[in-house]
């Protein structure tokens, strides 16, 4: 409520709290006009977000994860943008805070240099080859236009979730404008579920993304097809497997066969290191090996 710009409105999803949140929200909600609070069962940040979605009126959408907190300044920064470069889609960067004021994951959010207003699509591709396309959601102002006409919702069940649509979002979006400043603050948590050890639903997530964004770049046309972000989904699908224990693998042992062999019957998306990586880690890591001396 201490934001510059006013013309907002706030959802407020209640995802099945069981302390004092449920009233708070509506306390807010008796005290502010534009405050709004929808009250659910429990079912996760995607659920919640697609709440969100489906009850939205106004021009744009941001989210703003529960424990999370915006600079008093950021949505006049991104709004403003927005329509000064005819943009339906900004990004802003961010800082990850512990509960002591300590910053952490010093420059994890950020961008090496401004990314000039341009196409989605190729400042996506220009991200990708610096090694720096942030997918969370975030950090992203968005014409609801590009949710409403291509129906777009998050994936229930499941974490990483903004790997799907925040890179659905770069591909259906015409133009793109960045904000190099620190709007959003994230309030960081070492055993968190996006930074504690993997797991069981860390691999039923990664290998649902991986299906997904698959199946996604079969819809795109022909000059949105790149693969690099296939790649990287097959990538952490792989890498998360071999960081659970063994008593995990062995029940997941046949879906990431499965999916080998899929990356495998797509040659690897073109990925020599990839296609390495499928039949043996070892091999991989001799092919990175040689081309970290050659370079």
């Amino acid at each position: 409520m201490n934001q510059t710009y006013q013309r907002f409105e706030i959802l407020l999803i209640d995802d099945g709290s069981t302390d004092q949140s449920s009233q708070m929200c509506d306390e807010y909600a008796a005290q502010y006009d534009n405050i709004h609070v929808f009250h659910k069962k429990n079912g996760g940040a995607s659920t919640s977000r697609n709440v969100g979605l489906e009850n939205a009126k106004g021009e744009y959408i941001f989210f703003l994860d529960s424990d999370d907190w915006l600079e008093p300044n950021a949505l006049e920064m991104m709004i403003t943008t927005a329509q000064k470069e005819n943009a339906d889609l900004v990004f802003c960067e961010a800082q990850a805070i512990d509960d002591k004021g300590k910053i952490e994951l010093d420059g994890h959010y950020t961008y090496k240099e401004h990314y000039q207003t341009g196409n989605a699509y190729q400042i996506m591709l220009k991200m990708m080859e610096r090694k720096e396309f942030h997918v969370a959601i975030w950090m992203l102002l968005l014409d609801r236009r590009i949710i409403t006409d291509n129906q777009l919702r998050f994936k229930k069940g499941i974490i990483y979730e903004d790997m799907i649509i925040s890179y659905q979002f770069y591909c259906l979006a015409n133009q793109a404008a960045h904000v190099r400043q620190k709007l959003y603050n994230r309030r960081y948590r070492p055993n968190s579920v996006m930074t504690s050890a993997k797991t069981e639903k860390n691999y039923i997530s990664a290998a649902a993304v991986y299906r997904e964004v698959s199946a996604f770049i079969k819809t795109l046309p022909s000059d949105k097809q790149s693969p690099k972000h296939v790649i990287r989904c097959a990538y952490n699908v792989l890498n998360i497997y071999r960081q659970m224990p063994s008593d995990v693998q062995k029940r997941y042992k046949e879906d990431y066969k499965d999916i080998i062999q899929d990356i495998l019957d797509k040659d690897a998306y073109g990925d020599k290191a990839l296609k390495l990586d499928c039949k043996s880690h070892f091999l991989w890591g001799a092919y990175k090996l040689k081309h970290k001396i050659l370079k």
